[in-house]
């Protein structure tokens, strides 16, 4: 009951502002905003490959602090910090469904590697039962960062916690 959606994908295209750079306006507010978060508007379909077997994996892409502004904890390993930003190597959260579903809720998944479009992605954790994202009606896979600097004309949605005791409107 307190996140606000602050912009829907795509509803910045007749402003002269990138959804990077209304994300990062919105993430200095320290006044009414406990923390901004930012995701795909959608999620996207991708080829892996793991330990010698193949899969497609829906794929959302996140802001670093995504868990954070929403309050989750991981089911197992660690969820994504501000160090898996633009510069860190490639990681991926999945979904608890998918690891107990397309990974055989094996532990050591954990620290192991998987490839995503040729390239080498690290799995860092697992969120928690029951948490699917801020999508209602679809689970993505796994969660992927992106950062603030590489989404430039990138369509996102960006939901922000409003500190307590602040409606929307006075926020």
């Amino acid at each position: 009951d307190r996140l606000v959606l602050l912009h829907s994908a795509g509803s910045l295209q007749r402003i002269e502002i990138s959804e990077g750079a209304a994300f990062e306006r919105y993430s200095a507010d320290r006044g009414s905003l406990d923390g901004v978060l930012a995701d795909g508007a959608g999620m996207t379909a991708l080829d892996t490959t793991f330990r010698g077997l193949h899969a497609t994996l829906l794929v959302n892409v996140v802001s670093t602090n995504y868990f954070e502004v929403l309050g989750v904890q991981p089911h197992l390993g660690r969820l994504l910090t501000a160090d898996d930003g633009a510069e860190a190597p490639p990681v991926l959260v999945l979904n608890f469904a998918s690891w107990r579903n397309a990974f055989g809720a094996d532990p050591t998944v954990v620290g192991a590697p998987i490839a995503i479009g040729g390239r080498s992605f690290m799995i860092v954790g697992v969120a928690p039962r029951g948490f699917s994202g801020l999508t209602v009606g679809a689970a993505p896979d796994a969660f992927s960062p992106f950062s603030p600097g590489r989404l430039g004309k990138a369509w996102v949605r960006i939901v922000a916690r409003l500190r307590p005791g602040l409606t929307p409107d006075r926020a």
